[in-house]
């Protein structure tokens, strides 16, 4: 459970659901208001949950992020943000093309400060998955224009 501004949130897998692919369930309830329950298709796990103000408007924000299963764990953010009286889901862009040379999965993300940050291992021609050579690729989402710029 996470809480904040006078709201609770709630995310949930069902219990008897498999790990690596499924469905979980968002509730977001708060004084004065009716719960919003929401029940999304996963293709992972949900490692990180965030309450935190990622779309610079001063309220509050729900991440959740995925990693996908599979020896790539390639990363998958959901957002869900206040707007008229409710929590409205959006959509975070992908990497820029030449944003992507060396990916292959591995984030990591962070939500501080109003800040999200993406991280993961670059990989090399001839790397195996378990060892990564290019050092790690360090991004921030800019909620205005919806891009992950290089930090």
């Amino acid at each position: 459970m996470l809480a904040g501004d006078g709201v609770t949130v709630h995310v949930t897998v069902p219990p008897k659901e498999s790990c690596a692919i499924g469905s979980y369930t968002v509730t977001i309830a708060g004084k004065g208001m009716t719960p919003q329950v929401v029940k999304l298709k996963r293709d992972g796990t949900i490692t990180n949950v965030f309450f935190e103000d990622v779309t610079g408007d001063g309220k509050r924000d729900l991440v959740v992020f995925v990693s996908s299963s599979g020896s790539g764990a390639y990363g998958r953010l959901d957002i869900w943000e206040w707007k008229r009286e409710r929590f409205h889901g959006g959509i975070v862009a992908d990497l820029m093309p030449d944003q992507q040379t060396g990916y292959r999965g591995h984030d990591t993300y962070t939500a501080a400060g109003g800040v999200l940050r993406r991280r993961f291992p670059v990989y090399r021609d001839g790397d195996a998955n378990c060892c990564p050579s290019g050092g790690v690729a360090a991004f921030r989402w800019n909620p205005a224009s919806n891009v992950w710029v290089r930090e």
